[in-house]
C-alpha cells in the first residue's frame, strides 16, 4: 500500500481500475475499457436520444476523423 488508509487505497485501485485505465490489472486491457464506454455512450444516444442511424453513422465518421487527425498529429508532430 501506499501509507494511506485501506479505504482510500480501495477507491484509488477501483480508480485507477476502472476510469483511468493505467493499473497494472487493466493497462493491457485499454482497449476493453473504451470499447466499454463506448458502448455505454452509443447506448445512450440511440435509447434515449432516438436519433437515426444515418445520424449515428455521421457521428460515428466525424468521430474517426477527428482521433485520425489528432494520431496524424502525434506521429508527425
Amino acid at each position: 500500500m501506499n501509507g494511506g488508509s485501506f479505504i482510500r487505497n480501495t477507491f484509488a485501485f477501483f480508480k485507477g481500475l476502472l476510469f483511468v485505465g493505467c493499473h497494472w490489472n487493466s493497462w493491457p486491457l485499454w482497449y476493453l475499457l473504451s470499447v466499454f464506454y463506448a458502448f455505454v455512450f452509443l447506448s445512450f444516444i440511440i435509447y434515449k436520444r432516438e436519433l437515426s442511424r444515418k445520424v449515428l453513422a455521421i457521428l460515428a465518421v466525424g468521430v474517426y476523423l477527428i482521433a485520425n487527425e489528432f494520431t496524424i498529429i502525434l506521429n508527425y508532430g
